[in-house]
């Protein structure tokens, strides 16, 4: 009887019974770059929902007629036939505004008399009809891609900051230059204002 050939080497070795499948380097690195993608954004829709929240519980509309005459004076100067609305919230420093579906401009508990008042009204308005909101909302998705690369985060801190220069130079477009330099003074202000109410 002939011998039987012995078992080739090269024969494929069949994995054992519950064995972990091995994860290749680009699998390793798209969970890596996805579990980072997923923190950053859901970090960002926490801080929203619990923004939504307090606006839903504390802010209010605003009543006063002559705040709202302003207001409605500076929509028709920037030829807004939509307009955010007007609330007044608690604990905040200086106006802003906010909201991507339902946008709101809104006022701290005592918000700023006089000029003061009128140019942070101009400078959110104006805001608002740039859609402002939508870049700062797309910058946001472009840090969640990109979150391991500093780059990205300087240029959207550039961006954020181009956007309110832009957005400045947009609003004197509706002033006469005699009130430029007392606007320039409020919108410091207001940074200085949310620079200390951030440390």
């Amino acid at each position: 009887r002939p011998a039987q050939p012995a078992a080739s080497s090269s024969a494929p070795v069949e994995p054992e019974a519950g064995a972990a499948p091995a994860l290749s380097l680009s699998q390793l690195i798209f969970g890596l770059w996805l579990l980072g993608a997923a923190v950053v954004l859901i970090w960002n829709l926490l801080s929203h929902l619990r923004f939504c929240r307090y606006l839903a519980r504390w802010s209010t509309a605003v009543q006063d007629p002559d705040t709202l005459s302003l207001y409605n004076t500076l929509g028709d100067q920037l030829g807004l036939d939509r307009r955010p609305r007007l609330l007044s919230c608690p604990g905040l420093a200086v106006p802003m505004l906010a909201g991507l579906f339902r946008p709101a401009l809104l006022l701290p508990a005592e918000p700023p008399a006089g000029d003061e008042l009128r140019f942070s009204l101009l400078h959110e308005l104006t805001h608002y009809r740039r859609g402002d909101i939508f870049r700062k909302t797309l910058a946001l998705w472009v840090r969640a891609l990109h979150w391991f690369n500093p780059l990205v985060w300087l240029t959207a801190r550039a961006m954020d900051r181009d956007i309110e220069l832009s957005c400045d130079e947009s609003a004197l477009k509706h002033l006469p230059p005699a009130e430029h330099a007392a606007y320039g003074r409020t919108i410091l202000s207001a940074v200085s204002a949310l620079t200390g109410a951030g440390r």
